[in-house]
């Protein structure tokens, strides 16, 4: 039965945001309500300034100066309490109706876990998620400070409304690094790795693993396999920890089997390793790939 009375800046002016105290406010609801462009929190002095309290005893009642945003679950709600704009005071038995002239009413509240969809009825269930793109409307606010305009159908020149999209290659990133992971590194899926194969030489010194891994680089290469060559003069096992740590998808090492005629094939994901003749790596290594593919 509490007003949480949240203090927000909208496009440079304070506004007063309304919520059940039990909700918590939605910054793109407030946007899309609004139509503001830069929200940002009051700073403390600046709600000092003007509503003579600090957080914790703020509240909406008798104030005419400012505007009032109200979330539609305080509609008709009685007997509340709320901050009285001084510190370590409140009223009770607020009537928003009667004590607080509330200029709009809007949707501003974080949805909870179980309540029901708008458009089914079941309850819903709250994940945790990245976003990795958006769609938002801008409204017409840059395009009138540009002068972007269109004809409409009369031939008057009306200012375009503007929409923003855009996905983010990091955050993208981000959210197939928390899926595709284990204790050892990462494990990229195949469409979106930044290399399908990685070509490990397990020793520089041995000529006949260096010439087998170059054999193969080239054949991959021609077969349109995104293939790296790691011909670092460094220890096998360092190479190998670096790979799994990259989460290359496939590993072809090139090593003691060489002297058989073979390498070892090493899946990322399972960590399976089969022995192949060199002639037949590059298509066994291409074929699979291009079934993973999109």
């Amino acid at each position: 039965r509490q007003i949480k009375t949240m203090v927000m800046v909208l496009d440079g002016s304070m506004t007063l945001a309304l919520l059940r105290g039990d909700h918590q406010l939605n910054l793109q609801k407030l946007a899309d309500g609004t139509g503001a462009a830069d929200i940002r929190p009051a700073e403390p002095d600046e709600t000092l300034e003007r509503l003579g309290a600090h957080p914790g005893s703020l509240g909406a009642v008798g104030v005419k100066d400012l505007r009032i945003v109200a979330d539609h679950a305080l509609r008709g709600r009685r007997n509340l309490a709320t901050g009285a704009n001084t510190d370590d005071w409140h009223y009770s038995g607020v009537d928003i109706d009667r004590d607080i002239a509330v200029d709009e009413w809007l949707d501003l509240r974080e949805v909870s876990a179980g309540e029901p969809c708008v458009t089914c009825g079941q309850p819903l269930e709250v994940v945790r998620c990245i976003e990795t793109g958006h769609i938002f409307k801008l409204g017409r606010r840059y395009a009138e400070a540009m002068g972007a305009t269109v004809l409409d159908a009369d031939g008057v020149e009306r200012p375009i409304t503007m929409g923003s999209y855009g996905i983010g290659i990091g955050r993208a990133m981000a959210a197939v690094a928390e899926v595709h992971h284990d204790d050892r590194g990462l494990v990229w899926p195949v469409a979106v790795a930044p290399y399908e194969t990685v070509i490990t030489v397990a020793s520089m010194r041995d000529d006949a693993a260096v010439a087998a891994a170059e054999r193969l680089y080239g054949e991959l290469q021609g077969q349109g396999v995104e293939v790296l060559l790691d011909d670092r003069d460094a220890r096998a096992g360092v190479k190998f920890a670096d790979s799994e740590l990259v989460g290359i998808p496939w590993r072809i090492t090139a090593g003691r089997a060489v002297a058989d005629g073979e390498v070892e094939l090493t899946e990322r994901a399972t960590g399976d390793t089969q022995r192949v003749a060199i002639g037949d790596a590059a298509a066994r290594v291409a074929a699979t790939l291009a079934s993973a593919r999109p």
